[in-house]
């Protein structure tokens, strides 16, 4: 029996020594795994929730009542305490299983934070619009002053960790800045769509974001040609000036692989999402989140989605899985043919229930592949009904000298008629109209609408030239690729074939034939106006945020410039300078004779007319129509209230030349501002 008990007390303390051990292991453990500083965390915490970390900010470590604390104060924030009573919330989840693995003071290890972390940020990111994220990224390039290239962007890394070229991490940034690193990463990170350029037989440079990168793939080139996605022969051996992409893994490169399915053709419209390519056999395509375009004529260089040309023709659409995932822009096509966007006056819209056109010539109505000759003055019509979403309508005169004549639209000349030829596209809202047509002959009726042909010749050269370069850099950076048109034919842009060609504007243009206005290798921006009260402005007037350094408020005089020029301008922003110089004038005015030089407007409006009008004005531009707000003491940008009456209307804001800058209505008990 003394065995026995002897036995069994051996046993009970062996297994009173092995849970010691674990329970021991475990603390060890604890003590060792490395947690995260208050001074991370108060980076990390405001990064992902908006709020202020508490007080604290040392480099001792955070235990978890620290992160229970801060949650508290998230209480304020209701979609936060929404998640927090919803079992099947990934926020209550996650904040569920923290909290059954740590007690209140223990320390919380980086791997356990940084999984709940990107519960937190995805969360904030939803529902305040939170910028941060936890990501994995390849550092590709080391910059100068710590600044890393990765296939998710350019940041400073301000994080206290030391990075490697080629390796994968787990980082935490804000779009500008590495702010923390969890750690390296052992999963692959692939970078899409890059630009494949030189290569030898142990590497190869890529063209990405800007940037030419280098890589060694002298260890996995036998696994490459075997598995044919290099030098294969279907493909000539070629890699240069190919789109593809490459793997990382634990500092190298694990695989390159090439995409193959190429299209290309006219651009016929386009938007951030997607683009249509080809005239008569057009295809809409997908444009993919992370497409890449590359301008590969001149110099090599990364592009936007809204440096594709509408009407260009020379770019390679390259396919995966049937969405465009990069676009090679070839070649520096010079574009001849600009396309203009039909207003509909009637209605204040671009859209048309019915079309009717005829000409002075035979034309050809192509539609679906179907090529239909009408008469000269045989009348053509088509109705939204008749066609489907997407139909595009070609009409084409069958001599070049020929002209469309549009019967359902009307102009200040009466029914105009359009050189080149017209197109009609089939929208949800109704029909669209796009006039192509030649950039010089779009100038025929550009001019004389925008400056009356009785003006000396020289101003009309320089009208010309303004209207050649206007549009010409709107033919670069369409105003309207959602329907394949380059610019209106309204005040908006340059009024077009509001009045009828003249021998004179003609004279103007064929004599300034191609001449544009640059500085540098840059167009000019050449906005012009009809009359100047004696001053010029600056660019502030767009309310755009570009600056044009060669926009500078100043004197219009028949003098040579003064350096008071600009102070006088200057001047004109104060409301009492600006009322007496109007009033006054200035015999020295270069426009002092025109008759727009002074002008007034009396108008008895409609209270209701003018109220739509101002809430129309609101759903276009909320941001330049302002309610001021009692409690905060501010103008915002929010829904118009009912307006029972206007008692005040005031200029509160003039720019540099005296332009109105600010409206303020007053109206009963709400104050309007319009910027």
């Amino acid at each position: 029996m003394k065995n026995i008990g002897r036995i069994v007390l051996i046993f009970i303390l062996a297994i009173a020594c092995i849970v010691g051990i674990v329970i021991l292991g475990k603390a060890m453990k604890r003590q060792s795994v490395k947690g995260i500083t208050h001074n991370e965390m108060a980076i990390l915490w405001e990064g992902a929730t908006g709020e202020v970390w508490q007080d604290v900010k040392n480099e001792k470590e955070v235990i978890w009542q620290d992160v229970l604390n801060a949650m508290e104060q998230l209480n304020h924030f209701e979609p936060w305490n929404k998640a927090m009573q919803d079992e099947n919330s990934k926020v209550y989840q996650g904040v569920q299983k923290m909290s059954r693995k740590y007690q209140n003071k223990d320390r919380i290890a980086r791997d356990d934070w940084y999984g709940f972390y990107q519960i937190l940020c995805t969360f904030f990111a939803s529902e305040k619009g939170q910028k941060i994220e936890l990501v994995k990224a390849v550092m590709l390039d080391e910059l100068d002053n710590d600044n890393w290239f990765t296939n998710d962007g350019t940041y400073m890394n301000e994080a206290d960790y030391k990075l490697e070229k080629k390796h994968n991490y787990w980082i935490v940034d804000n779009g500008e800045a590495i702010l923390s690193v969890w750690k390296e990463c052992d999963e692959e990170v692939t970078v899409c769509n890059v630009l494949f350029e030189e290569e030898s037989e142990k590497g190869l440079n890529f063209f990405y974001d800007n940037r030419s990168i280098y890589i060694d793939y002298s260890e996995i080139v036998e696994k490459i040609k075997k598995a044919g996605k290099l030098f294969d022969s279907e493909h000539s051996e070629r890699i240069n000036g190919r789109v593809g992409d490459v793997c990382f893994e634990n500092g190298k490169v694990k695989e390159i692989s090439l995409l193959g399915e190429v299209v290309t053709g006219k651009v016929m419209q386009r938007t951030q999402d997607m683009v249509v390519v080809g005239e008569e056999d057009s295809f809409q395509y997908i444009l993919a989140p992370n497409i890449q375009v590359y301008k590969t004529y001149s110099a090599l260089k990364t592009v936007q989605i809204n440096d594709i040309p509408i009407g260009y023709e020379y770019a390679d659409f390259i396919l995966r899985n049937g969405e465009v995932s990069a676009v090679l822009l070839t070649r520096d096509k010079s574009m001849e043919s600009i396309r203009v966007l039909i207003k509909n006056i009637q209605e204040g819209d671009f859209f048309y229930e019915e079309v009717k056109v005829t000409s002075d010539m035979n034309f050809h109505v192509i539609h679906n592949h179907e090529n239909s000759l009408y008469c000269a003055g045989e009348q053509y019509g088509i109705r939204k009904e008749q066609l489907e979403v997407g139909d595009r309508i070609f009409i084409v005169p069958e001599a070049n000298s020929g002209q469309i004549i549009c019967k359902s639209i009307q102009r200040s000349q009466g029914v105009p008629s359009y050189r080149g030829h017209i197109e009609v596209l089939s929208t949800q809202e109704g029909l669209v109209v796009v006039n192509e047509v030649l950039l010089e002959d779009y100038l025929y009726t550009v001019v004389p609408s925008e400056m009356p042909h009785s003006y000396p010749m020289e101003a009309l050269k320089a009208q010309a030239i303004c209207a050649r370069t206007y549009g010409y850099n709107k033919m670069l950076h369409a105003l309207y690729p959602q329907w394949g048109a380059h610019l209106d034919d309204t005040t908006t842009c340059q009024v077009y074939n509001n009045q009828e060609e003249h021998v004179r504007t003609n004279e103007a243009i064929r004599e300034t034939f191609g001449l544009i206005a640059m500085v540098g290798e840059d167009l000019i921006d050449t906005f012009y106006y009809s009359t100047s009260c004696g001053f010029s402005t600056t660019e502030e007037i767009w309310g755009n945020g570009k600056k044009y350094h060669y926009l500078q408020a100043g004197t219009i005089r028949n003098e040579s410039p003064s350096d008071k020029a600009e102070d006088e301008a200057e001047a004109m922003m104060d409301e009492q300078y600006f009322e007496k110089f109007i009033r006054l004038g200035n015999e020295l005015d270069y426009e002092c004779e025109e008759p727009w030089y002074r002008w007034s407007y009396h108008e008895n409006m409609d209270k209701n007319a003018f109220m739509e009008r101002l809430q129309r004005c609101y759903q276009q531009f909320p941001d330049k129509i302002l309610l001021w707000n009692e409690k905060s003491c501010q103008y915002e940008s929010t829904q118009l209230p009912p307006i029972e009456r206007i008692d005040d209307i005031a200029i509160v804001s003039r720019l540099p030349g005296g332009v109105a800058h600010e409206m303020e209505m007053i109206a009963g008990e709400y104050k309007i501002k319009v910027i």
